[in-house]
Formats: C-alpha cells, sequence, structure tokens
C-alpha cells in the first residue's frame, strides 16, 4: 500500500486506540499487522527526525520531548522551530511502499468507534458494502 510519511504519522492516536479495543479474531490479526508496520515505520520517522531536531538546536530529553534554544528574551526560539518545521514536513513528504493490507469495514462493523479513528485511518478502511457484486 502506498502511504505518505504524513499519513503514518498522523495515524499514531488513532493506531494506539484501536490497538486497546477487544476485536473479533480475524478483525485483531489483519489489524495488529498493520500496527506492526507502523509502528516500526514511526520508529524510522523519529530516527530520520532526530538529526534535524539536533541541526537546528533541539535537544530530546528523557521523556522524548524536544527542548529548543533559548532566544534573546528566554523564550523558545520560534525560528529554529520553524526551519526544524520546513525539514520535517519534507520528510513526512516521502511516499513509502508498505506491506498493508487494507481492512474490511465490515470486520469492525460491531465496533462502537469515534470518527477520529475513521478521519486519521481512511488508508486502513475499504468499505466491502460498496464492492460490485459478484
Amino acid at each position: 500500500m502506498k502511504l505518505t510519511a504524513k499519513q503514518v504519522w498522523q495515524s499514531q492516536v488513532a493506531m494506539e486506540v484501536l490497538a486497546q479495543r477487544t476485536m473479533q479474531s480475524r478483525a485483531a490479526y489483519e489489524f495488529s499487522r498493520a500496527y506492526k508496520t507502523i509502528k516500526a515505520e514511526l520508529v524510522t520517522i523519529s530516527e530520520q527526525a532526530r538529526p534535524l531536531i539536533e541541526k537546528h538546536g533541539g535537544v530530546i530529553d528523557e521523556a522524548g520531548r524536544v527542548k529548543w534554544p533559548k532566544d534573546k528574551e528566554g523564550k523558545e526560539d520560534p525560528k529554529a522551530q520553524a526551519e526544524y518545521g520546513k525539514e520535517f514536513d519534507e520528510l513526512l513528504g516521502a511516499e513509502l511502499d508498505l506491506p498493508i493490507t487494507p481492512m474490511r469495514l465490515s470486520l469492525v462493523a460491531n465496533m462502537e468507534l469515534q470518527p477520529a479513528v475513521f478521519i486519521d485511518l481512511e488508508w486502513l478502511w475499504v468499505d466491502d458494502s460498496m464492492e460490485p457484486k459478484k
């Protein structure tokens, strides 16, 4: 499946929400395969972002938060953050070809899910009720 790094990055919270939900076996199996692939790609994106953060003077603390250099007024330097942001956006523009098979919506039809899950994971779902009858 072709995705952008941005789609992967933006799917983090929704993937974690779904990972904590109880699903029927088939849905859990299919989701776990996608989840594992996305988690690995998120690690890769984070590893690629680290040198960009450091390049612009940022430091990642023990909790994983970024501390930016201070300006003359003692506030985090917005220029450093903006320059990092531009380069990070370029990183997120990368197209990825991941071994993910879309999940049939009918597999989660009986689950109550927030719309945000479907918005952030729209690439994961295929509405099998819309497929042509054979």
